[in-house]
């Protein structure tokens, strides 16, 4: 099951919550926006986070996809969550992001 999401704000955002039991192969952050956007994305068990990467510059229209080996991780209800901080160049945040 693929998920979807756009995301437009600078405030951290559930990508998926544990529980949802999605099996991740690749995630893509294709950067929309004008500007330049700092990504964080990062795994959470409600205390501790666990950055998948941190800080990663995408460039204005480039995708940036990870694959199998660096995103397989527990969504279980026992597992973990994923979360996406964008920091754009300046106050606009457009990333598409896709789950496979």
């Amino acid at each position: 099951m693929a998920v979807y999401k756009n995301v437009t704000s600078s405030s951290i955002t559930s990508l998926l919550t544990r529980g949802d039991n999605v099996k991740v192969n690749s995630i893509s952050l294709c950067n929309n926006a004008t500007v330049t956007v700092a990504a964080q994305l990062f795994l959470s068990d409600g205390v501790n986070n666990y950055f998948i990467i941190k800080d990663v510059d995408i460039p204005t229209e480039v995708t940036l996809v990870l694959d199998h080996n660096s995103v397989k991780f527990n969504n279980s209800a026992s597992g973990l969550s994923l979360f996406i901080k964008l920091t754009p160049a300046s106050s606009t945040a457009n990333v598409s992001v896709i789950i496979n």
